[in-house]
């Protein structure tokens, strides 16, 4: 059991409520409490009734649930307070879409486009046991420990760094170039290239539900 919380709830979310919950003999104590600094708004602290705020349900109507939830993952104030602020919300978005979307569209319009039937089997098994696929394995390993010890801000860099790669490596590998000398190899780099895209629509579930569930269902794997 997690609670999560503010700073300004410590001492009785960790001593407390604990006491009470110890001394009513069925209430359970939290395993763990993560305590979060203050997120603020444009430099101010949020108050609903100074109308500093912003409307949850009006910005998702506007820019939807993922890009808000991607947002305020990216800036969760875990070691010192952090800010809201428009301008870094577009900018952190930008960023998720150019490492990340950008890249499993270019690779995806490409296969769907040159290879409209699919590769070939084969190109999977050789791909498994490329230096790519050692990355991916180690970037997920990295982000799930990040998860599991309650770090989500780096952990959500991490599979950024992992979009920077994938970006990197598609540009280096040229299937453009390498489509015209060899179909199989060609084949290869996709398969390589959809392990990335199929890691994105895992390690990204926690952050972007939506956004992950839709990647994975380009891969015919379903959105759940």
């Amino acid at each position: 059991l997690s609670h999560f919380i503010g700073k300004d709830n410590i001492v009785f979310h960790a001593l407390i409520f604990p006491m009470m919950s110890i001394g009513t003999g069925f209430i359970k104590v939290a395993n763990e409490i993560p305590a979060n600094e203050f997120l603020n708004l444009e430099g101010k602290q949020f108050s609903k009734s100074a109308g500093w705020y912003v409307d949850a349900e009006a910005a998702i109507a506007a820019f939807g649930a993922d890009p808000i939830r991607y947002y305020l993952a990216s800036v969760i104030p875990e070691t010192g307070d952090t800010n809201f602020t428009w301008d870094t919300f577009l900018a952190n978005y930008d960023e998720l879409r150019n490492k990340v979307g950008n890249f499993t569209h270019r690779s995806l319009s490409f296969l769907f486009k040159n290879f409209p039937e699919g590769i070939d089997a084969k190109a999977f098994q050789t791909a498994a046991s490329s230096p790519e696929l050692i990355k991916i394995r180690e970037k997920i390993a990295k982000t799930t420990a990040l998860l599991d010890g309650i770090q989500p801000v780096k952990a959500l860099s991490e599979i950024l760094l992992l979009g920077q790669a994938a970006n990197e490596f598609f540009q280096t590998a040229a299937p453009w170039k390498k489509i015209k000398e060899s179909r199989e190899a060609t084949e290869i780099l996709l398969a390589e290239s959809v392990l990335y895209i199929a890691a994105f629509g895992a390690l990204l579930e926690p952050f972007v539900p939506s956004i992950a569930g839709k990647i994975r269902a380009n891969l015919g794997l379903g959105m759940d």
